[in-house]
């Protein structure tokens, strides 16, 4: 009985010790990856940084224009920062704080994960995620969930919202209201600067693209349909912080026609397709074979034009 006992207690450390390194702090960075003029602030004094700093809770990393740069953590946590942007965190919260511009997080399943702050009293949790946020100079913020855990945006009245992999909330300055729209992870993969300007590739590629054949089904299957943000109903200050993932303006956002998804009946006086032929983007053929094993009825030609006037860029 002692035995057993002894085997029980020692199995219950052995879950505790691994939860406690499981949830470690975020005490201090390295930079894996920096470009032009990045700058990094301790107690108001600044210099350059440099590839292989350490840059430690009571630093600011600050990108110039065009400059972009990547951080590690010791639990292999990524964090890339796009350019003007203003990044910063505390260790013990977990918390990571970006006061302008973006950045793309991967944190690695059972490391914890982070909470995010908005701004304005608007906070953001995940575990195990990869995450785009954005913040436009207004004070307009997006959270993308790329894949992996469904994340949690809390507001200042403290209502919470749900953002499932796929989902961007969206938040126009100075409102308490959180917009959720599904977004196309195949094209902000392919275009956002923090995906494509890093000589190393993003961890949690798998989980994207995972994500990414599921949208791709949808859409084969017309229960989504691509469009712009404005069809799917999104105001400008809302596309003023989603653009910036892609380091576009808001009015380029609102002409991007592969951007968000939604029911086919969501945009109004929007023709519908009767075919498939309105996946352009890299899932075209893997969005086909899955259709084709789901009904013989539906015609997955890969010569499929693109409907007039869709962003294939």
């Amino acid at each position: 009985m002692k035995q057993k006992t002894c085997i029980v207690f020692s199995l219950l450390l052995l879950c505790w010790g691994t939860l406690t390194w499981a949830a470690q702090e975020l005490k201090e960075a390295e930079i894996t990856e920096v470009k032009n003029q990045v700058v990094k602030g301790i107690d108001g004094t600044k210099r350059p940084a440099v590839l292989k700093d350490k840059i430690g809770e009571k630093s600011v990393v600050d990108t110039g224009t065009a400059s972009p740069t990547e951080l590690t953590f010791a639990n292999s946590s990524v964090t890339r920062l796009g350019p003007s942007s203003e990044f910063s965190f505390s260790s013990k919260e977990r918390m990571v704080k970006l006061d302008k511009g973006s950045f793309l997080m991967h944190t690695p399943p059972g490391n914890g994960g982070a909470n995010v702050d908005l701004g304005g009293g608007v906070t953001a949790s995940v575990t195990g995620t990869t995450i785009l946020v954005a913040k436009d100079a207004a004070g307009g913020a997006a959270f993308f969930v790329m894949e992996g855990s469904t994340g949690k945006i809390v507001n200042k009245d403290g209502k919470i919202t749900e953002i499932h992999p796929g989902e961007v909330g969206t938040m126009e300055a100075g409102s308490s209201e959180i917009k959720v729209s599904a977004v196309n992870v195949d094209f902000i993969r392919d275009h956002a600067p923090l995906f494509q300007e890093f000589s190393s590739v993003m961890p949690g590629t798998e989980g994207i693209q995972a994500v990414s054949d599921l949208q791709a089904s949808q859409i084969q299957m017309e229960m989504s349909v691509l469009m712009a943000p404005t069809e799917a109903g999104l105001s400008e200050g809302h596309s003023s912080a989603l653009g910036m993932m892609l380091g576009y303006t808001a009015a380029q956002t609102n002409a991007s026609k592969n951007l968000i998804l939604a029911e086919p009946d969501t945009a109004a006086g929007r023709e519908e397709s009767s075919s498939p032929s309105n996946v352009t983007d890299a899932r075209q053929a893997g969005a086909e074979v899955m259709t084709a094993s789901t009904s013989s009825s539906v015609d997955t030609a890969s010569g499929a034009e693109a409907p007039a006037g869709t962003d294939t860029a």
